[in-house]
């Protein structure tokens, strides 16, 4: 015969898991410290870096609208910027006048192609 008395009944006991509280070492705290260090410093430089390229944005837009009229002068064989910005401001520093011809045009160089249409802001052709 079996022994029924000594067999063990999961249901008819309760089952109470152990309380732990989490406890942190001196180490662990400056791990999570330092983690949340680097976080908030990666975010802050991220806020520098971008706020300040939508500034430059900004302010090359606000640039840009304030010259908004404009002539245009068609790039013939032999022209460079440089002939170009001496013809239309023969007293203007032709570096700022190509500087303002490049940023006017959204161009990526200061490079010509024959035929290509530039403007050149009305402060440099009157």
């Amino acid at each position: 015969m079996v022994n029924t008395s000594n067999s063990y009944d999961a249901s008819s006991t309760d089952m109470i898991a152990p309380q732990s509280r989490l406890r942190l070492t001196l180490r662990g705290r400056v791990v999570i410290a330092s983690m949340v260090t680097l976080i908030l410093l990666g975010l802050w430089l991220g806020m520098a870096v971008f706020g300040a390229s939508k500034a430059d944005a900004f302010d090359s837009f606000s640039a840009t609208s304030e010259s908004t009229s404009f002539a245009t002068v068609v790039a013939a064989p032999g022209d460079t910027m440089w002939s170009v910005a001496v013809s239309v401001a023969p007293n203007a520093d032709p570096r700022n006048v190509i500087n303002d011809i490049v940023r006017l045009n959204q161009l990526p160089s200061a490079d010509l192609s024959v035929g290509q249409e530039l403007a050149i802001p009305l402060r440099y052709t009157n």
